[in-house]
């Protein structure tokens, strides 16, 4: 459908992008490492939470977004280019979608396990089998904060192809971490959080716990939704 090089180059800079806007997001985490050694698991995974919550998977997959599905890039405009030769809408739309949620999983899933396992090391944490568990918990959870906001990003953007769209996905957050009671819970950025292990966002008014499975639910189901809705909007573009 498209030519592979330009998919390669296109994914490829968008999966940088993702990693630096997202590292450069959870610096403070980061920095917090030399000042782990010593500490113990629960300290330890509330440092891990705050270097890879708040705006770090909003702003790092709204980017994504925003260098694969906007009309400037070069996957697009590919995409619309065979749409006005003949090939179906909803093929294209497929491919763009899928392509996208592909990229923000396979770039966030190896960067929370790199991060975790720079902190751990930094912590000199053990034994081996929990280190491997939480390795792969965390890349777990990062991929699935990833693919909800992406979905949630590509929304926003399928039909409309401009960037400012993708930002929308600040608007759902900041707000919805603020909002009385349970409200939190209506965007991805606190089931992240609670599938990594946080306590429940501080609203105006006290927000329920939820079960972790029932966060990991959550982020499924609107990844599902956001994927499908981009469809829908796609195939709807002028």
């Amino acid at each position: 459908m498209i030519a592979r090089a330009t998919l390669r180059v296109s994914v490829a800079r968008a999966g940088l992008a993702f990693v630096a806007i997202a590292l450069a997001l959870s610096t403070p985490g980061l920095l917090a490492a030399p000042a782990l050694r010593g500490i113990d698991e629960v300290t330890f995974g509330r440092a891990v939470t705050r270097a890879l919550s708040g705006l770090t998977f909003p702003v790092a997959s709204a980017v994504l977004v925003v260098l694969l599905l906007s009309r400037q890039s070069r996957l697009r405009r590919g995409a619309d280019r065979l749409v006005g030769a003949g090939l179906p809408p909803a093929r294209a739309a497929r491919f763009l979608v899928l392509t996208t949620l592909a990229a923000a999983v396979f770039v966030a899933a190896p960067l929370g396990a790199a991060l975790v396992a720079v902190l751990r090391g930094a912590a000199q944490l053990g034994p081996t089998s929990l280190a491997v568990r939480d390795v792969l918990g965390t890349a777990w959870a990062a991929a699935l904060g990833a693919a909800a906001w992406t979905a949630v990003g590509a929304a926003f953007m399928a039909r409309s192809g401009r960037p400012s769209r993708a930002l929308m996905v600040l608007a759902i957050d900041l707000p919805t971490r603020m909002l009385p009671g349970g409200a939190a819970w209506l965007a991805p950025g606190a089931h992240l959080d609670n599938v990594l292990g946080a306590p429940p966002p501080h609203g105006l008014l006290p927000v329920p716990v939820l079960p972790q499975i029932a966060s990991v639910a959550a982020l499924v189901v609107m990844t599902v939704l956001g994927a499908w809705i981009a469809l829908v909007r796609y195939e709807a573009a002028d």
